[in-house]
């Protein structure tokens, strides 16, 4: 009677603890403890991380001092309070940036934050160069517009146009006509190019104000119906 009594409870406490939820805790040798799922574990390489708010995060082994997990409880802790603003400034620097707009990049303010807010900060608002030149592949301008300068894609739709404009007032078949769809097809191929161009530098540009705080200069191409004006920005 003993035995089967024994038996019992070990399966009701496996059933009690499978009910619980985990969490993978991720010990780096700066400090900093990042709290979520690892989704990639690459031994001796890197690890990546999907954090509470959706954020995916890359590490490597060099700078991990160890793993562990924790139950998931509903008591909120001052430093998940940090973490949870910084996930709510990060989704509204994306509903900005969903707009376009020809004002430079806009961060919040970097004091105070640790390396970990920092790279997420990042990785929530950085943009993808592949989307770049997909968009301008398929949708002339469409590449500059998810940079952040659509007014330059507007100048690249514009030569493609001019040059087939010319080429189809050409006597057909003829060489001129070649000539000018040749134009055509390298300003499509230039467009590509500096849509994934334009991606970088904006990451590039992101990644300095967050890390080191460097001062934004950028000049910004901006249409008008009579033409197209230049911008300079420098902020501080």
């Amino acid at each position: 009677m003993e035995k089967y009594f024994m038996i019992i409870l070990l399966v009701c406490s496996s059933i009690i603890f499978s009910q619980k939820n985990y969490q993978d805790v991720v010990h780096l040798k700066n400090g900093d403890i990042i709290k979520g799922v690892i989704i990639e574990n690459v031994p001796n390489s890197y690890i990546r991380i999907e954090l509470m708010g959706g954020s995916i995060l890359t590490y490597k082994y060099e700078d991990i001092s160890k793993f562990t997990k924790e139950l998931v409880t509903n008591d909120v802790t001052e430093k998940e309070k940090t973490g949870n603003t910084i996930i709510m400034q990060q989704q509204q620097q994306q509903q900005q940036q969903q707009q376009p707009s020809a004002q430079p990049i806009q961060t919040p303010t970097n004091t105070g934050l640790t390396d970990a807010q920092k790279m997420a900060l990042y990785e929530s608002q950085k943009k993808d160069p592949t989307t770049a030149g997909v968009l301008s592949f398929f949708i002339s301008s469409a590449g500059h517009a998810y940079a952040g300068n659509w007014g330059k894609g507007l100048l690249f739709l514009g030569g493609k146009i001019a040059c087939v404009y010319i080429a189809a007032n050409m006597t057909r078949g003829s060489t001129a006509q070649t000539i000018w769809l040749i134009y055509a097809l390298l300003v499509a191929i230039w467009e590509i190019a500096d849509a994934v161009g334009e991606v970088q530098r904006y990451n590039a540009k992101l990644y300095n104000n967050i890390n080191s705080g460097l001062p934004n200069f950028g000049i910004h191409i901006i249409p008008y119906p009579s033409g197209a004006g230049l911008s300079l920005t420098y902020n501080f």
